[in-house]
């Protein structure tokens, strides 16, 4: 059964954590948003973290934003569960949470909402907003999100070290990766969902979903994307990882061209051919693209100074 954890930012008291079953009442919740008039928050948190990541995220918006009503969802959460569904799986769930979430107390949401989202959860964030044809997310503010995949010696390094990754995967070199993001059975993991080799592009391109959210989305999630408000995509730059993502350029939409180059976003044939509805949304002036020097990977939620600085502003 889906589960939420609000984190309600009332303004007389610390925010607190409920944990309540899909079509429970928020009832308090409606009554804090009602009188604070800021839209609520959407979070979702990264590989191997769970909702507890967002808790200062929370906090902070209490202090400046009073009466904010911000949920992190509890969905997918540790080690393996962030990682053993494959992404599509979790862009589904997370769009079947915001569902139920918003169905649960539809006057606090009846006016938008944003989503707030770190490292794969930004990814999985951004394509849910492409997946679901009912979102109502004024602002998509994405964290370190591996928007065009993730490549690199020092991020396979990491998620084996780090996520008690499968034997057979642990044991497979990072030159070899792609051959197991290009089969079945590595799409079921998160990871080869975004896996992508710019020296094996046409593999990449048939086989993996992320693919399906970028170079061959399709109309109707183009259509739905651009329904958004503004989109926000932050990363720190600096060491091609940047603690959480390599490299550091995804996050921003760019990517390694296979050749030892780097190409930008603007170079990408998903803005050029404006397959998602990035590049309209570029020339509309509501997508904002912000590196950030020096920021490891888990400021952005966990370190107090960076929230306030870089993310409470887009959440009014």
């Amino acid at each position: 059964k889906l589960q939420f954890l609000y984190l309600i930012a009332s303004p007389c008291a610390c925010p607190f954590a409920v944990t309540m079953k899909a079509g429970a009442t928020l009832l308090l919740a409606a009554l804090v948003v009602g009188t604070a008039g800021f839209k609520p928050v959407i979070m979702m948190h990264g590989v191997g973290d769970n909702a507890k990541e967002m808790t200062t995220i929370a906090r902070v918006l209490q202090d400046e934003h009073p009466g904010t009503v911000a949920t992190s969802l509890k969905l997918y959460e540790d080690s393996p569960a962030s990682w053993d569904h494959s992404l599509m799986a979790q862009v589904q769930g997370v769009a079947k949470a915001i569902r139920n979430l918003t169905a649960t107390s539809p006057q606090v949401f009846a006016d938008g909402y944003h989503l707030v989202c770190h490292s794969q959860g930004a990814l999985i964030c951004r394509c849910v907003v492409e997946y679901m044809d009912d979102h109502n997310v004024d602002t998509l503010v994405a964290l370190a999100g591996p928007q065009v995949g993730v490549f690199g010696p020092s991020y396979f390094a990491f998620i084996k070290d780090t996520l008690h990754l499968p034997q057979w995967l642990e044991k497979t070199a990072m030159d070899a990766m792609w051959l197991v993001a290009d089969e079945p059975l590595g799409q079921l993991l998160s990871v080869g969902g975004y896996w992508h080799d710019p020296r094996h592009e046409a593999a990449y391109q048939r086989a993996v979903t992320l693919a399906g959210f970028n170079e061959k989305a399709t109309a109707a999630y183009k259509a739905n994307f651009l329904r958004l408000g503004k989109a926000v995509f932050y990363i720190g730059s600096g060491p091609s990882f940047d603690g959480g993502v390599e490299p550091w350029q995804t996050g921003l939409f760019g990517f390694p061209d296979g050749a030892g180059g780097m190409k930008n976003m603007t170079d990408q044939p998903f803005f050029t051919q404006d397959s998602f509805g990035l590049k309209t949304l570029y020339g509309a002036g509501r997508l904002e693209l912000h590196a950030v020097p020096g920021v490891p990977h888990n400021h952005w939620t966990y370190d107090e100074a960076t929230v306030r600085k870089y993310i409470v502003q887009y959440c009014t």
